[in-house]
């Protein structure tokens, strides 16, 4: 009986209350001994700040009249952690304010499109530390020189700022030319300060003052932290990063199994929807006014291209988004989860019932409850002795802050909520309802399920801070272990109410501490939250001194139903053209394309082909490739060893890419013809290169060789040095000197440039410098307001790098940024099509699971095959992914890292083909099922004519494209020549023919998404005429910036959807095989094409060998097709 308290509940309580005090008594008092807090002076309050800082800008003569005004807490977060790391809390302390002021009340004032904003930076004991005013490139100011320009920032910091220039030592400075004035940057050091480390650099502190045209334009003062320090920490975070990676591999594991299983129950119809549908409407709500709330915090980030309604519409659409994505998170875990909780712990109360009002009459939720806060208080001293004792190990983790920006919302209680529901819910569905019973089952020893689930869900969390890396990892695990065994014990209730409670008490603690009582109650009522069932099942038992007895709540009263034998589905397969608009047909004969068809379609190609009559504009350019990866990569070898480099120490990785600038080619299309547009390229500018990368893990030091990708030319050179590498101290003429004769090596004329820009800086073992030089007004490359430019960086006497690029005008960039209401609406229209498609077909998935009607041996089957496609085609790009490799890593955490994200990438792909396959099988009904050697024999003569028919019109429709965008550049966007794909895979052929059968698989998916939507969702023509018309002038709208752009993008796309839905309803029709053809062919030819046309001997190797094997693959399709039938299905 459980109606009422027995002597052993009466212990047990006891026992909690023991717990609970000697607990609490442990984390009160040591709490911040294990946890501390970074030391905060909050003298000045934000709103104090506030006027501070707008009483500078007054007495600087600025009118902040009209502007509007935003503010955060800010502190540079890579100078804290520095600091801790070296000196340790104490330490740290001691230097805070004094000279390094970090925390800082930073307050902008800004208008809608407007670039012109101000800025201001306090620190909160009321010092002035940063001061900018924004202005646009085009703004008049004087021309000082440097020496003028210097001493107007010297005044400032010793008159404004109170700085003696005798404890300062000069460093750098930076001089721009803009079109109306000069700006100068000058930054200094602290010259009897520095922050030792291990490393050969030591931490500075520097103070930076902006000059622009004649008057101050900014201030900042900042600690720099040597780069060896930043590699050196980067490469030891790695390890977390590494760790927690593969932890989340075994979650993913976890919500594959979770996704299989739910199949099941649905089609058994054991999933408890109500639930599903409360858990996840509680998580919309709650993210979705969490994100409204933080709206006031946001703003400070607002883009000054946008106007304030676009911002608001566009943060409360994606607040809407990131809800919704959520809420269907939480729902699939509570479906996943709940039924396999159900059917493991039946003598435990029902999750659906459990926080009922007869739930919470049981001695169960009373003793759960009591269990779960417990947990809260003992979990609190676990940690706290638990980092105390790794503290003296030599265990670090950084301080926290005592501050918030959730203080300064409406509703801040609402994220105590969110962050308490949120982990609660996903963790413990995750990793104690769903894994430990699963597990169980597969491992047939209960206490290795708890062990295992705790050890992934504990090292899930090894993405912190905390070192050694695995620290965190085994303090969680243990503390899941626990977790696990109370569950074992007395269910989910207290592991629930754990989670919740511990998480929202950390998240409240800086508003249980405010002085606002606002603050204070709700935050103290979120953090309770449990208490408030807990008193009312007191109450009551205290009033009739009974409880409810549980059995009719239990999960064993709540079993799942008898699973329904499997039955074959109806079969309603696909007919010809006429089923497209009504599937009522339920006969499968295929009606082969009849002559008069074929003979329109070949007229109508034919008569696109009048295209051709008309001459390109020859300025459009092409892409010759005249050698390979590794012909660069040898050549780049060569040079580096002329030059003396030992070459073998390094690993080298080659890649193409594109070096065109489409703003910058719109730019200049609008503003002359499209030969001057162009004609930069090819000859100042590459149009694309062969990059060869040459670096070695560990060591800061690396080389990019650039290479014209058509005649071999050098272009490029990028040497990469470590900060402490010793080199020249050269001064700014003797720099300029070599800067000018590199120049001339590369075949430039420095004489017909503007010098434009010139920043020197004084480094511990060097000095650097950087010049800019633009093309004069006059020049013949220059058009308009854009100019050619060139930026060359010399380390000591040593040329680093030499980019070239188009400058083109601040004004026009913003202009093509610039966001209204009306463009945010028009972008987000698609989004929503999207969204609602996707819900509905999750609607209509889980029906067909339920009803049984979909068939799951074929979608395995194609999943798998598609999952392997796309896996083969990984491997052979991975020479792609060390071209962005960070060589401050260790490669074996680098690999690490990538070889889960390809594990997760496949797994992902696998699963989303098997589920759109599935349900696709269950649309069309017995349409996979009917895929045989006699159908694929009936389809093969009319797929390969509309194959290869397809394949001539995209290629008549691409010269379309060229054609039009020669006659009218400054409405069509100019997208450059197209490079060859896979040209750095390891087989670029392979990658080719992968893709070119993914793509074939993939096609009759889409396909047979438009067919059901058409013909079954919409139905009338005239409705799907004008939904496809919204989604076009959306689409359009959302990125065309004139007219003539918007309404060309419109044409194209209506037209586009015009020629689909003829060729779909008379030509290709139920003839799956086509759709695969049309895509292989396609893609086989134009693949293999745009190799044979390439100059190298070897591209056009693989050009031939892709054509090939594309052409065997059919060969063999049409051999195994004209055999006799001895099994029917594929």
């Amino acid at each position: 009986m459980e109606q009422r308290l027995d002597r052993g509940d009466a212990r047990l309580i006891l026992i909690c209350l023991a717990i609970t005090v000697v607990s609490l008594g442990i984390g009160t008092h040591y709490f911040y001994q294990a946890f501390p807090e970074a030391t905060i002076d909050f003298r000045l309050t934000r709103e104090e700040a506030r006027s501070q800082a707008a009483s500078f800008l007054e007495q600087r003569g600025f009118d902040l009249g009209g502007y509007h005004h935003a503010a955060v807490f800010n502190f540079d977060d890579g100078a804290k952690t520095f600091l801790e790391f070296e000196l340790g809390l104490e330490g740290t302390s001691e230097l805070i304010d004094d000279p390094v002021r970090l925390w800082r009340w930073s307050h902008r004032w800004f208008r809608e499109l407007q670039k012109e904003e101000l800025r201001v930076e306090v620190t909160t004991t009321g010092d002035l530390v940063g001061f900018r005013h924004e202005l646009p490139e085009e703004a008049a100011g004087a021309r000082l020189d440097p020496s003028q320009a210097r001493s107007q920032a010297e005044q400032f910091l010793t008159h404004a700022m109170g700085h003696d220039l005798a404890h300062l030592e000069f460093i750098e400075a930076r001089t721009t030319q803009r079109p109306e004035r000069s700006d100068h940057t000058f930054t200094w050091k602290l010259s009897d300060f520095q922050v030792e480390t291990d490393g050969v650099s030591d931490a500075t502190y520097r103070y930076r003052v902006l000059i622009q045209g004649d008057l101050v334009g900014g201030y900042d003062e900042f600690l720099k932290i040597p780069e060896a320090w930043q590699d050196d920490f980067q490469e030891m975070r790695s390890h977390n990063q590494a760790t927690g990676i593969v932890a989340a591999l075994f979650l993913v594991f976890t919500f594959v199994a979770m996704a299989v299983l739910l199949v099941r129950r649905i089609r058994w119809q054991d999933v408890r929807w109500r639930l599903v549908f409360v858990f996840a409407g509680i998580t919309f709500v709650l993210t979705f006014l969490a994100q409204l709330n933080n709206l006031p915090v946001t703003i400070f980030g607002f883009d000054t291209t946008d106007t304030f309604s676009s911002f608001v519409t566009e943060s409360v659409l994606l607040a809407f988004a990131g809800a919704l994505a959520q809420a269907l998170f939480i729902g699939f875990l509570t479906a996943g989860a709940e039924p396999l909780y159900r059917e493991h712990f039946v003598d435990q109360i029902s999750l659906s019932e459990q926080f009922l009002p007869d739930g919470i009459r049981t001695k169960r939720f009373l003793i759960g409850t009591i269990i779960g806060l417990t947990m809260t208080a003992a979990f609190v001293a676990y940690q706290v002795v638990f980092y105390l004792v790794a503290e003296r190990f030599g265990a670090w983790g950084p301080a926290d802050i005592p501050y918030r920006e959730m203080v300064n919302t409406h509703i801040p209680w609402v994220v105590v909520l969110l962050i308490g529901w949120l982990p609660a819910v996903s963790e413990e569905f995750t990793s104690r309802a769903f894994s430990i019973p699963f597990l169980q089952g597969l491992l047939k020893r209960r206490w290795l399920a708890v062990f295992l689930s705790a050890i992934i869900w504990g090292f899930a969390h090894a993405g912190y801070p905390q070192q050694p890396f695995w620290i965190r990892g085994v303090e969680v695990s243990l503390a899941g272990i626990a977790v696990g065994y109370v569950v074992l014990r007395w269910g989910l209730l207290p592991a629930l109410v754990w989670h919740y409670t511990i998480d929202a008490l950390y998240t409240a603690l800086i508003l249980l501490r405010s002085s606002n009582t606002y603050y204070v109650f709700s935050a103290a009522l979120s953090v309770g939250l449990m208490l408030l069932p807990l008193i009312v099942a007191i109450i009551l038992y205290a009033r009739r001194q009974y409880f409810i007895d549980p059995g009719s709540l239990l999960n064993s009263e709540d079993a799942a139903l008898v699973p329904p034998s499997p039955h074959p589905a109806a079969s309603a397969p696909l007919s010809p053209e006429a089923q497209i608009l009504d599937s009522g047909d339920p006969t499968r004969v295929y009606h082969p394309v009849t002559r008069r068809r074929w003979i329109w379609a070949i007229i109508s190609v034919c008569l696109a082909c009048v295209v051709y009559v008309a001459d390109l504009d020859p300025a459009l350019k092409q892409i010759d490739v005249g050698m390979t990866g590794d012909e660069a990569e040898m050549a780049s070898i060569n040079w580096l060893q002329e030059q003396g480099v030992e070459t073998d120490r390094f690993t080298s990785v080659s890649y193409a890419e594109k070096e065109w600038d489409a703003l910058a080619v719109e730019y200049r299309a609008d503003h002359a013809d499209l030969a001057s547009a162009l004609a930069p390229f090819g000859d100042e500018l590459a149009i694309a290169v062969w990059s060869v990368r040459f670096f070695e893990p560990g060591e800061k030091e690396e080389w990019t060789l650039s290479w014209l990708i058509d005649d071999a030319t050098l272009y490029r050179i990028r040497h990469v040095l470590a900060e402490e590498t010793a080199g020249q101290d050269l001064s700014e003429e003797n720099a300029l000197a070599i800067a000018v004769r590199h120049l001339t090596d590369f075949g430039l004329e420095p004489s017909a440039l503007e010098l434009k820009d010139v920043m020197s800086e004084k480094l511990d073992a060097r000095t650097d410098h950087w010049f800019t030089w633009e093309t004069p007004e006059d020049h013949p490359r220059s058009i308009d307001e854009s100019r050619l430019r060139y930026e060359l960086h010399i380390a000591g006497d040593a040329v680093m790098d030499l980019e070239r690029s188009i400058k083109l005008p601040e004004e026009w960039l913003r202009d093509r940024r610039e966001s209204s209401l009306w463009r945010t609406v028009l972008r987000w229209i698609p989004r929503a099509f999207g969204t609602a498609v996707i819900l509905h077909l999750l609607w209509i998935l889980i029906g067909s699971i339920r009803g049984g009607s979909i068939q799951w041996k074929r979608p395995l089957w194609y999943g798998g095959i598609g999952a392997g496609l796309f896996l083969l085609s990984f491997v052979n790009g991975l020479p792609a992914f060390l071209v962005f490799y960070p060589t401050q890593i260790p490669m074996g955490m680098f690999t690490i890292i990538q070889g889960v994200v390809a594990i997760m990438a496949t797994l992902f792909m696998g699963l989303a083909l098997v589920t759109v396959i599935g349900l696709l099988a269950s649309l069309f009904p017995a349409t996979l099922d009917s895929v045989s050697r006699s159908t694929v024999r009936t389809w093969l003569p009319d797929a390969m004519g509309l194959a290869v028919l397809s394949t001539v019109a995209r290629v008549v429709g691409d010269r379309w494209s060229l054609w039009l965008a020669g006659i009218l550049p400054d409405s069509v966007p100019l997208s450059g020549p197209s490079l060859p794909g896979h040209l750095a895979d390891v087989v670029p052929v392979l990658s080719g023919i992968t893709a070119a059968i993914s793509g074939g698989l993939q096609a009759p998916l889409m396909i047979a998404l438009i067919v059901y939507y058409a013909t079954r969702v919409i139905r009338r023509p005239s409705l799907i005429i004008v939904a496809l018309l919204v989604f076009f002038a959306a689409s359009a709208g959302a990125s065309a910036y004139t007219p003539p752009e918007f309404f060309i993008s419109l044409g194209r796309s209506t037209l586009m959807a015009a020629i689909y839905a003829i060729a779909l309803v008379f030509f290709f029709r139920d003839n799956l095989l086509a759709y695969c053809l049309a895509v292989y062919v396609n893609e086989t030819a134009q693949g293999a094409y745009h190799l044979l046309q390439q100059s190298s001997e070897s591209l056009q190797w693989q050009g031939g060998i892709w054509m090939l094997i594309g052409a065997v693959l059919l060969l063999a399709l049409w051999l195994w097709a004209r055999q006799p039938s001895k099994r029917q299905e594929i």
